[in-house]
């Protein structure tokens, strides 16, 4: 009999399978984004952070909210930094040369926003931390803190009821917009150690308390327990980055194999397979025969176009990568 080396459980996830000619929208934490390029990569149309990295459920909430409400970004809450203009309701990758290019820069990706949560057919959002910065001017919930000076803001812990109510109207809103669409919820891993070890478990037991709330209430919406999967199921640093706090490469590579198992049909993970196969032949380098790459290059771009015409996907983003 053969040791075991870690505890695995497998929960029963009752998703609507994801195919290649579904529309889908992650939004929240950098693990989302990891998980977003992995499917991305594979040939998803996917949406991904449009207003960048956020960590905390009151501002990912309130995008959908505003873009749901056609509701306008108030230049009250812009500021200029090093020449650039940026937004406390936006991460600091989103940013413009004057105020009015941030307006409408902000417009457009709202714009592209709504038009997503109108055709999604799966949304992942992913909550980061439960500890948010209140600007005191104002007494809103920023996004960012743009590195301004930190006696602007009030740190506060949010409560789980405050959270609860928040995300209720927000799911209520969404569903009346897109009946059909599937919220996946999810809590990202990271941890986040500048709070303190203790708050930041604080933080995520009132995110994983109001997931599971939310999956109770709403037939449509799902916990997926990736925090679960390696903090209990990995449990060692050797599934972390340098930094200790970021899942590595093979943290997110063991996530991503669960998306496929609980996600896709076997057809969808087939197709899966072959693009991620084309899309690993397109990082080989030539040797000094060139007229063996260009041959090579020619029989990956041929692979490619059979595959769309299996699939009827376009892959021109994938044959560009082929050159014959």
């Amino acid at each position: 009999m053969s040791a075991s080396f870690r505890t695995e459980f497998h929960p029963k996830l009752n998703l609507d399978p994801i195919t290649h000619h579904d529309k889908v929208l992650h939004l929240g934490s950098c693990f989302s984004e990891n998980i977003g390029a992995k499917m991305r990569n594979a040939g998803f149309d996917i949406l991904e952070n449009p207003f960048g990295v956020i960590f905390n459920p009151v501002t990912i909430l309130d995008h959908i909210n505003k873009a749901i409400e056609n509701e306008s970004f108030g230049q009250s809450h812009f500021l200029q930094s090093a020449n650039r203009w940026f937004s406390y309701d936006a991460h600091s990758r989103v940013s413009a040369g004057s105020d009015r290019e941030l307006k409408k820069l902000l417009e457009t990706k709202q714009a592209q926003l709504k038009e997503r949560l109108k055709e999604a057919h799966t949304i992942f959002i992913t909550f980061g931390t439960a500890w948010v910065y209140e600007l005191d001017e104002t007494g809103e919930v920023v996004a960012n803190c743009h590195k301004q000076q930190q006696n602007i803001f009030t740190k506060r812990l949010l409560e789980t009821l405050e959270i609860q109510h928040a995300l209720d109207a927000c799911l209520k809103k969404l569903q009346a917009l897109n009946p059909e669409v599937q919220v996946v919820l999810t809590v990202s891993p990271v941890r986040h150690l500048k709070d303190g070890f203790v708050e930041n478990n604080r933080s995520k037991g009132r995110l994983l308390d109001v997931c599971c709330l939310a999956e109770e209430s709403f037939e449509q919406v799902h916990y997926f327990p990736s925090y679960e999967w390696v903090i209990d199921e990995l449990r060692d640093y050797r599934f972390f980055a340098k930094d200790m706090v970021h899942p590595n490469e093979q943290a997110i590579d063991f996530i991503w194999g669960k998306v496929n198992n609980y996600f896709f049909s076997d057809q969808t993970k087939q197709i899966v397979s072959e693009i991620e196969k084309l899309s690993k032949a397109a990082n080989h380098s030539p040797f000094h025969d060139d007229k063996n790459f260009s041959d090579f290059q020619s029989k990956m771009h041929r692979k490619c176009e059979e595959l769309e015409v299996k699939t009827e996907l376009n892959l021109n983003w994938l044959k560009k990568q082929f050159i014959p």
